[in-house]
């Protein structure tokens, strides 16, 4: 799974330790100091990193809560269904400046360690559950054909077009009709 954190400047050590504990659990972290280059395009290297991470960690301070490019992070996190339960806030000093959202989504507080060992459990769980529902998915379209995998059939001699059956064919036979 890939991450982002989310944070200002002035939190630049609590993201280094957490993301150091996330690349030890087998996590990737895009890390902007290895991965932006001094005449880069900042802005579309990080809008590259946000669309390929499957989860972010947004560090919240007072620092942060004043930072307009962390404020347009967490927006394009809350519009896209791909963080959806993995965008985890992460209270590094509390602040009334804390977008409400954010405050609803299980905000983590503590240590950096203990903080890491909650985010990997909640990143895994997330993980094993949109598996299993990618595995239940497979197993349902499993069961049934598509329809140009199928035979046809009518009704009856009053019968219309829209009255068509459509009739499950066995594998070994749905590879001769499609040759």
């Amino acid at each position: 799974m890939r991450g982002f954190i989310s944070h200002s400047e002035a939190d630049k050590h609590w993201a280094d330790q957490i993301a150091a504990r996330l690349k030890k659990a087998g996590l990737r972290v895009w890390d902007p100091e290895s991965e932006l280059w001094p005449g880069d395009n900042w802005h579309l290297e990080i809008g590259k990193a946000l669309a390929a991470a499957e989860a972010m960690i947004v560090l919240v301070s007072p620092a942060a809560a004043d930072s307009k490019i962390l404020r347009e992070e967490i927006s394009y996190a809350l519009g896209s269904k791909k963080f959806k339960d993995r965008l985890i806030p992460v209270i590094v000093r509390p602040t009334s400046k804390m977008p409400w959202i954010l405050k609803r989504l299980s905000p983590e507080k503590g240590d950096p360690a203990e903080v890491s060992k909650r985010i990997i459990h909640r990143l895994k769980m997330t993980e094993s559950v949109s598996r299993r529902a990618r595995t239940a998915r497979v197993v349902y379209f499993a069961r049934f054909q598509r329809p140009a995998l199928c035979k046809s059939s009518h009704t009856g001699p009053s019968s219309t077009p829209n009255s068509i059956l459509v009739k499950p064919v066995s594998p070994r036979r749905s590879a001769a009709m499609t040759r």
